[in-house]
């Protein structure tokens, strides 16, 4: 739709925005492989470290949500947990404020399943936490990814999110398993 002097709304309300791409991240200091039994794998931080660099500096976000769900298994004797090493903390705040925004998001998994099911349903968790960054945070963002930290959006070729603006404003949404939402975008 243009407005009354042939400019193209949709591109003159994105320019009002913050942000032109960010993305939103639930992640722990640690996790248990779903269904396992094992030790949990402690090596998020350094994931999330590696993740963080790449989605700023490779694939052009401008902003990252990490909603840290670090603290809904910390022993509840932990009295401060935020500074603790069971949160993400240490690796976001390696980053300017003004690229990474850190959510304590201590929230435990709701069952969705049998009491006896292996999989009590702990995703649940993520899916609130997906939801409250999208209400949180949409508008002020032209473009928002959700994507976990073993997740990479890789450029095919000369292509990359940075360079193909133009094209991608005339878009709804771009086929990354719509995992990338115009929030711009009239609701179909």
């Amino acid at each position: 739709t243009t407005d009354m002097n042939g400019k193209n709304k949709l591109q003159q309300y994105s320019k009002k925005k913050k942000h032109y791409l960010t993305a939103c991240l639930w992640s722990s200091s640690s996790f248990h492989t779903r269904g396992s039994k094992s030790a949990p794998d402690n090596s998020n931080t350094l994931r999330l470290l590696e993740w963080l660099t790449y989605n700023l500096h490779i694939a052009g976000f401008d902003h990252i949500y990490v909603y840290d769900n670090s603290g809904a298994f910390a022993n509840d004797d932990t009295e401060n947990f935020e500074s603790s090493s069971s949160s993400l903390k240490i690796v976001t705040d390696l980053f300017p404020p003004s690229k990474v925004t850190r959510i304590d998001w201590p929230h435990r998994v709701c069952n969705n399943n049998k009491q006896t099911h292996a999989n009590p349903g702990e995703r649940s968790s993520q899916y609130a936490a997906e939801a409250s960054c999208r209400v949180r945070y949409g508008d002020s963002t032209t473009w928002m990814a959700t994507l976990d930290v073993d997740e990479y959006l890789i450029p095919a070729g000369s292509w990359m999110i940075s360079t193909e603006k133009n094209t991608i404003d005339n878009s709804k949404e771009i086929g990354l398993q719509k995992w990338l939402r115009s929030l711009d975008a009239k609701k179909d």
